[in-house]
C-alpha cells in the first residue's frame, strides 16, 4: 500500500497489467473500499478508460473496451475446450463461446466482479442468441453474492438450440452482508447421460443496475 501511494504521487502512467495482481489481492482479501480506490487510480491516470457512467455498474458493458482480465473488468480464463472470442453482435461487439462437443462442459469463464450494496435489488442484462445448441442445459447469465455464499446463485432463463437475438436478465436482491457480486455467462453440466455440449452462443450489451422501487 506504501509503494502504491508513493506511485501515486509521481502521477506516472504505466501498463494497466501492472496494477491488476494488486487489485484482484485485495478483492481476494475482501477489502474491498481499498481495492475501489486503487481502480479509481487507475482511472485517473488514464492508465485505464473511465467507467460506462454513474447509472451502469458494469465496467466496459458494451465490450468496445480492450478486456483486461483483471480488477473489476470482465475476465476470460481459458478453457481446453471452449473458444472464446469477440465478434460483430446487434449493436456492440459481442462474446462468442463455441463448444465443441467434446464434453459436459461446465463453463464459467466469463465474468465480473461488481461493488454493490446491500438490501438492494439489481438486475443483470444482456442480449443474447444461440446456434446449434445440442445440450439439455444451455448458456444463462449467472449472479453469485461473493461475500455471502448462503444465498444461491440466481439465474436468468437458458437458451438451447438455436434462437435469435433475444434480451435475457435476472433480478435479485442482495442480502445485508453482500457488497461484492461476480456476474458471468455460464453453461452448468447437463444431467441428461453425459449431455455433451455443441454449438455456439452470443452475448452482448450488458447491464447491470439497481431495479427502481414503485412509489406507494
Amino acid at each position: 500500500r506504501q509503494v502504491w501511494e508513493a506511485l501515486m504521487r509521481l502521477g506516472k502512467e504505466f501498463a494497466p497489467q501492472r496494477a491488476l495482481v494488486y487489485v484482484d489481492h485485495l478483492i481476494a482479501r475482501g477489502e474491498l473500499p481499498e481495492a475501489k480506490q486503487v481502480w479509481d487510480d487507475l482511472v485517473r491516470l488514464r492508465v485505464i478508460p473511465p467507467p460506462a457512467g454513474r447509472e451502469e455498474l458494469l465496467y466496459n458493458p458494451d465490450l468496445r473496451a480492450p478486456i483486461l482480465n483483471g480488477g473489476f473488468d470482465w475476465r476470460v480464463p481459458r478453457h481446453p475446450q471452449v473458444s472464446v472470442t469477440l465478434g460483430p453482435g446487434r449493436a456492440a461487439p459481442a462474446l462468442v463461446i463455441r463448444f465443441t462437443g467434446e464434453d459436459n462442459v461446465h463453463f464459467q469463464h466469463f465474468f465480473q466482479y461488481v461493488l454493490v450494496s446491500p438490501n438492494t435489488r439489481y438486475r443483470f442484462a444482456a442480449w443474447m442468441s444461440t446456434e446449434g445448441i445440442s445440450s439439455d442445459s444451455g448458456p444463462r447469465l449467472e449472479v453469485i453474492q461473493v461475500d455471502d455464499r448462503q444465498q444461491p446463485p440466481a439465474y436468468s432463463p437458458q437458451l438451447v438450440g438455436t434462437n435469435d437475438w433475444r434480451p435475457l436478465e435476472v433480478e435479485f436482491t442482495t442480502s445485508p452482508r453482500t457488497r461484492l457480486l461476480r456476474v458471468a455467462v455460464v453453461r452448468p453440466p447437463g444431467r441428461r447421460g453425459r449431455s455433451p455440449i455443441r454449438g455456439t452462443v452470443q452475448a452482448a450489451e450488458f447491464s447491470l443496475r439497481p431495479v427502481e422501487t414503485p412509489a406507494r
